[in-house]
């Protein structure tokens, strides 16, 4: 996955990401994973880790729908990423650059907002 270039994907509604995201943070890493733009629409994505992944690149990536619960993004740039109707309960975004994110009716409750950029 070194170096992978996944902007714009199209992941919606798969499965068993967790797995690969897993086998990822496995992997010793030297160059950007781009999720740029990526489409994960109701995927299930509960409990990853994201900063595990060295390098990991999630501007502008669609969440809509997905299921987050308890994920972890604590001090990622998540800019002009959109989080419609995603369930982001118990969720980390500590220190997150969420500058232009869209949250429109996602789920917030207990989730760790401290230190979140919003603009």
């Amino acid at each position: 996955m070194n170096g992978a270039n996944f902007s714009y994907a199209n992941f919606s509604g798969a499965t068993g990401l967790d797995n690969f995201f897993v086998s990822a943070i496995m992997e010793l890493l030297t160059e950007e994973v781009n999720f740029q733009g990526a489409n994960f629409t109701n995927t299930d994505l509960s409990g990853v880790d994201f900063t595990q992944i060295k390098l990991i690149n999630l501007t502008g990536v669609i969440f809509d729908g997905a299921n987050l619960k308890n994920a972890n993004f604590s001090g990622l740039n998540l800019s002009n990423t959109s989080f419609k109707k995603a369930n982001l309960q118990g969720a980390n975004l500590e220190i997150c650059n969420l500058a232009n994110a869209d949250l429109t009716d996602a789920n917030l409750e207990d989730v760790n907002l401290t230190g979140v950029i919003f603009e």
